[in-house]
C-alpha cells in the first residue's frame, strides 16, 4: 500500500501514538485519520508492544507507522518485520546517514535489508517471495526526519537519496538544537529553507490548529502530524473540567 499523502491532493493527517494500547487505535480509526505514527522514540513502547499495535492497526486498516528510537539495525528491522507501512527515523543529518537509512532498510540491490518471510512483513510465510521483496522496497515508505541546524544545511542532499520516500522536518528539535525561538523570523527562514530544497521529496510538519493546517498545505506540505494521544487526552480533559468547573461557580452564584 502507498504512503497516504500519495493518494490524496490533500495534506495527509496523522497523529502520534505514544500509548502502547489498542484501544487507542480503535478510538481513532473512526475519527478519519489518515495515518498514525507509534512513537518508539518518546512513547511507553517496547518491541512487543510496538509490534502488536502494528498487528491491530493493520487489522483496522489503518496506515501506521513507527517512529523508531535510532538508526541502528537494532532499532529499524524490528517494525519492518512486523509489517509497518513505513519508519520515521529521527535526527537525520547528512546525506550519509540517510543512505544507511536505506541500505538497512531496502532488500538487495537496493540495500541489506536481511529478509525474514516469516514475520507478518511476509504474510507469516504465505507471501510469495517475490511479493514480500517488492513490498520492501517500493512499499514501505522511509521518511527522513531533519530536526537540527545541520540537517536544515544538508536538507537537499538527504532528500535527493535514492530510496528515501519523505522528509519531515521535526520542529521542536530544530527550534531546541538551533537556540531559536519558533517564532522568530530567525527559525522560519530555517522552515523555509528545508521547503525550498527539498522541493520535489514528501514533506512534512506539524501543525497545532486549522489555520496552521491550512498555511502548510498552501506551502506545499504532503503530510502534518496534527497531535498526540497524550496531548489530545490531556486537551479535551483540561476543556471539560474547566467547563464543568466554570458551571459549578456561576451555579454557586446564582444561588
Amino acid at each position: 500500500m502507498s504512503a497516504p499523502w500519495q493518494r490524496s491532493t490533500t495534506p495527509a493527517l496523522g497523529i502520534w501514538i505514544k500509548f502502547p494500547l489498542p484501544e487507542v487505535l480503535e478510538v481513532l480509526v473512526g475519527s478519519g485519520v489518515d495515518f498514525v505514527v507509534l512513537d518508539c522514540e518518546h512513547g511507553a513502547f517496547d518491541r512487543r508492544s510496538m509490534s502488536s499495535l502494528v498487528g491491530v492497526a493493520r487489522g483496522l486498516g489503518l496506515s501506521v507507522f513507527v517512529r523508531v528510537p535510532g538508526r541502528a539495525p537494532a532499532d529499524l528491522y524490528p517494525p519492518l518485520d512486523a509489517g509497518a507501512d513505513g519508519l520515521f527515523v529521527p535526527h537525520v543529518d547528512d546525506a550519509t546517514a540517510a543512505r544507511l537509512i536505506v541500505d538497512a532498510c531496502r532488500f538487495p540491490p537496493l540495500g541489506n535489508r536481511p529478509a525474514s518471510p516469516t514475520t507478518r512483513a511476509g504474510g507469516w510465510g504465505r507471501t510469495s517471495t517475490t511479493e514480500y521483496l517488492l513490498r520492501g522496497n517500493t512499499e514501505v515508505t522511509l521518511v527522513a526526519q531533519v530536526e537540527s541546524p545541520a540537517g536544515v544545511a544538508n536538507a537537499g542532499d538527504i532528500a535527493a537519496v535514492a530510496g528515501l520516500d519523505a522528509v519531515f522536518i521535526g520542529p521542536f528539535d530544530l527550534a531546541l538544537a538551533s537556540g531559536l525561538s519558533p517564532d522568530d523570523p530567525a527559525f522560519h527562514a530555517l522552515l523555509t529553507r528545508v521547503e525550498a530544497a527539498t522541493d520535489g521529496r514528501a514533506l512534512g510538519g506539524v501543525a497545532g490548529d486549522a489555520a496552521q493546517i491550512v498555511e502548510l498545505a498552501d506551502r506545499g506540505y504532503a503530510f502534518l502530524m496534527i497531535g498526540a494521544d497524550t496531548s489530545l487526552l490531556a486537551a479535551a480533559a483540561s476543556s471539560l473540567v474547566g467547563l464543568a468547573r466554570r458551571t459549578s461557580s456561576q451555579s454557586e452564584v446564582r444561588t
